[in-house]
């Protein structure tokens, strides 16, 4: 396949394999949705355009076809059920900061071990 036909065919994947879509929340009708028409919008472009692409045979189409569609299948399954969503919420931190100290004296620890926080 020519340049072409990879920025056209990349370019259909990225509508849907991206950060935004991986921190969704997908259910099993959304999915199957977007996956049924990404794959007919590929399917029809690569069957439409063979020569314009320069697809040389039927088989490599099939490849450009399914790596393509299981690349997007793949990051939706990611978005499914909140699962990165989930996922970097369980491993978030919570840091607190309190700007004053006991004793009305502010700063980290090593100001206040060297005596140079003041009151």
């Amino acid at each position: 396949m020519n340049d072409e036909g990879v920025r056209s065919v990349i370019g259909q994947v990225q509508s849907i394999v991206s950060q935004v879509t991986v921190m969704s929340n997908l259910d099993d009708e959304v999915r199957d949705s977007l996956r049924d028409f990404l794959a007919d919008t590929i399917a029809k472009d690569l069957m439409l355009n063979r020569a314009k692409y320069q697809i040389e045979n039927a088989s490599a189409r099939d490849r450009i076809f399914m790596e393509a569609i299981a690349m997007a299948i793949i990051t939706m399954n990611r978005a499914a059920n909140e699962g990165e969503r989930k996922f970097w919420k369980g491993s978030q931190q919570e840091i607190i900061t309190h700007g004053n100290m006991p004793g009305g004296a502010k700063g980290g620890l090593l100001t206040r071990a060297l005596g140079w926080g003041g009151k």
